[in-house]
C-alpha cells in the first residue's frame, strides 16, 4: 500500500514536470515568433518607423525587389532611393535588394556619386593601390577622393569591400553636405543611433532619405 502511494506520487511529479517544460516552451517558441518587422539587422532597432518615412504613391509593381515588402520598416525608404536611382539591387533572379546587409565603403560612395549627378572623375589621379580601372568603384572613389569626401588608410588603399559603421556613414554623409551645401540632421534625431553598430543597405536608404529632405 505504502509502495503504490510512493509510486502514485512520483508519477504524479513527473507528470507535472512535463507539464510545466511543455508550457515553457510554448512561451518560448511564441515570443521567437512575435513580429519584428520595427528591427533593423540582427535584432537592431530601426532608425525610423514607416509612419515617418517618404510617402510613396506609385503602384506595387514599381517594387522589383523580392525581399522588401510592404510590411518592412525599411519599404519605403528603400523604394524611395530606387526610384531615386540612387541604389539599386543586388541580385537579378531573383531581383533582391539586401536590406540587411553591411553597406561597403564601395556602396556608399557611388550611391553619392549618383546623386552628385555621376560627373566625370576620369581626370582625377587615383591615389588608391587598389582601386584598379574599370571596376564599378572606380569613377565613384576618385570623385569622392577628390571632393574629400573620403579619405583612404596608412598603406595606401581604400579597401572598398570593407564595411562601415553607422558613425562612418555620418561622417561620409556629412562631409557630401557640405559639398552640397546642405547640414545633415543631428545625430539625436535618429532614433537608437548606434555609432557601433554595421550600417546595412536598409540604413543607408533611410539616411539618405533624412539627408534629401534637408537639401
Amino acid at each position: 500500500m505504502y509502495l503504490g502511494s510512493v509510486r502514485f506520487f512520483k508519477h504524479l511529479i513527473l507528470s507535472v514536470a512535463a507539464l510545466l517544460i511543455i508550457a515553457l516552451a510554448a512561451v518560448i517558441v511564441y515570443f521567437a515568433f512575435q513580429d519584428n518587422s520595427d528591427r533593423g539587422e540582427g535584432g537592431a532597432p530601426a532608425l525610423y518607423s514607416e509612419e515617418e518615412g517618404p510617402e510613396i504613391t506609385g503602384p506595387a509593381s514599381q517594387n522589383p525587389f523580392a525581399d522588401v515588402n510592404p510590411e518592412d520598416w525599411h519599404y519605403d525608404y528603400v523604394i524611395y532611393v530606387y526610384e531615386s536611382g540612387l541604389m539599386s539591387g543586388t541580385h537579378t533572379d531573383p531581383v533582391l535588394f539586401s536590406p540587411d546587409r553591411p553597406l561597403s565603403r564601395g556602396e556608399i560612395v557611388t550611391i553619392l556619386y549618383r546623386h552628385a549627378g555621376s560627373p566625370d572623375a576620369g581626370g582625377n589621379a587615383d591615389p588608391f593601390s587598389d582601386v584598379a580601372d574599370g571596376e564599378w568603384f572606380t569613377e565613384p572613389v576618385k570623385w569622392a577622393e577628390a571632393s574629400g569626401i573620403v579619405t583612404g588608410y596608412d598603406d595606401g588603399t581604400y579597401q572598398p569591400d570593407a564595411i562601415i559603421l553607422m558613425r562612418d556613414l555620418t561622417v561620409i554623409l556629412e562631409r557630401y553636405a557640405g559639398l552640397a551645401g546642405a547640414a545633415l540632421p543631428d545625430e539625436s534625431e535618429y532614433e537608437n543611433f548606434d555609432p557601433q553598430r554595421q550600417a546595412t543597405r536598409a540604413d543607408a536608404a533611410v539616411m539618405l532619405w533624412m539627408f534629401l529632405e534637408t537639401t
